[in-house]
């Protein structure tokens, strides 16, 4: 098999250097590392790694979205942790209202061995989806969220969630708040999270509910 070229994101310096060394000890070719922040596309462009491997950090922050927005980057694996990963699986698959079909992805705890991600890279760059088991069982036995417990909303969602309301779909959300599809579809998990809703519609009248929309 022709040796593998992949480029390393996490804005931890020392989970990047530490995957990177782990990646070259295996002999994965790591065309670059950087912080998962900033313009990327130049220098992925210039390099033309195989495939990305993004530890997405203990927040599952936006700062990757812009990346995972463009449609021709390379497939990912990513690294994160077991609250994150409903909400990366979505961002990933495209299955709201997107006709685009879903991109080759890998999906693996933070601490995972080096044998899995190199598994993980395999699998995606034949096209699969690579998700590993105990992110699989998380997605499918949620934990129930507590009303109670509900955290607020930050003023953004707030403003995806009246956009919602109105049956905007993320494109036009996207264009009317001036954000990539991805932070709205970002937005739309945490307000689903929060609210513990099963869909786009059941989180609109779980929010007015909750007092946070007025219908």
């Amino acid at each position: 098999m022709s040796t593998m070229h992949v480029w390393v994101l996490a804005d931890d310096p020392l989970t990047r250097v530490g995957l990177s060394a782990l990646l070259s000890e295996q002999g994965v070719e790591v065309a670059g590392q950087s912080a998962a922040q900033g313009h990327l596309l130049h220098a992925i462009e210039a390099t033309s790694p195989d495939a990305l491997v993004l530890d997405w950090g203990y927040e599952a922050s936006q700062a990757p979205l812009a990346l995972l927005d463009e449609s021709d980057v390379p497939p990912i694996v990513l690294l994160s942790s077991s609250s994150q990963a409903a909400q990366i699986i979505s961002l990933l698959s495209q299955d709201d209202d997107e006709a685009e079909a879903p991109r080759a992805y890998g999906l693996l705890p933070r601490q995972s061995p080096i044998d899995k991600v190199l598994a993980a890279l395999r699998a995606v760059l034949s096209g699969l989806l690579a998700i590993d088991p105990s992110l699989r069982a998380a997605l499918q036995n949620p934990a129930s969220p507590r009303l109670e417990a509900q955290e607020a909303p930050t003023p953004r969602e707030l403003e995806v969630l009246r956009l919602l309301a109105e049956g905007l779909p993320n494109k036009l959300i996207a264009r009317k708040l001036g954000i990539t599809d991805h932070t709205v579809k970002y937005h739309v998990n945490a307000i689903m999270g929060k609210l513990g809703a099963q869909s786009r519609t059941d989180a609109v009248v779980r929010a007015a509910r909750a007092g946070w929309l007025k219908l």
